[in-house]
């Protein structure tokens, strides 16, 4: 499977530049690979993407200065949401099949913690202001997930009716 990554890992100074196009920047190869990829994120000062693949159960890390993959994180249940936290170097995998979030330690992807939601975790947002995770999960349900280095873990399970965008 090729993974065709338009840039824009580096939008600030595309946005500079509002009045050129869009360009294919590289093609990198997922050779094995299979099925579908889901969500992304981005290190942008370490010049890495995460890709959810699914459809592998695993996320790829790729090195987007060298143009190639760097690691591949498996045991994996149908991964979704990905989400790279600078601030406190994690990596947050929401998993649909299992309803998990799986946190990662960020450069060495040491397994930290398993939060369990029971049903189809999916999107990750992070609120820097509150030093905070959100996964969505089930038929509608938000969790805040509260954590680093300094921190205990918080988990703070709430149904909400109403959407909340990042």
């Amino acid at each position: 499977m090729r993974l065709f990554i338009f840039l824009l890992l580096f939008a600030s100074s595309a946005w500079g530049q509002a009045s050129q196009p869009l360009r294919l920047e590289k093609t990198i190869e997922l050779p094995d690979v299979q099925g579908r990829i889901d969500h992304m994120s981005v290190d942008v000062k370490g010049e890495r993407l995460f890709v959810s693949a699914l459809g592998n159960n695993t996320v790829e890390v790729i090195d987007t200065n060298a143009g190639k993959r760097v690691k591949t994180i498996h045991g994996l249940q149908e991964p979704q949401g990905v989400l790279y936290v600078p601030a406190v170097d994690r990596l947050y995998v929401a998993n649909s099949k299992d309803g998990s979030v799986r946190v990662f330690e960020g450069n060495s992807f040491t397994p930290l913690k398993t939060l369990d939601y029971g049903d189809d975790a999916d999107n990750l947002r992070y609120d820097s202001d509150r030093k905070r995770v959100y996964v969505g999960y089930g038929s509608g349900a938000l969790a805040e997930i509260g954590g680093g280095r300094h921190q205990g873990w918080r988990d703070k399970t709430r149904r909400s009716s109403r959407i909340i965008s990042a």
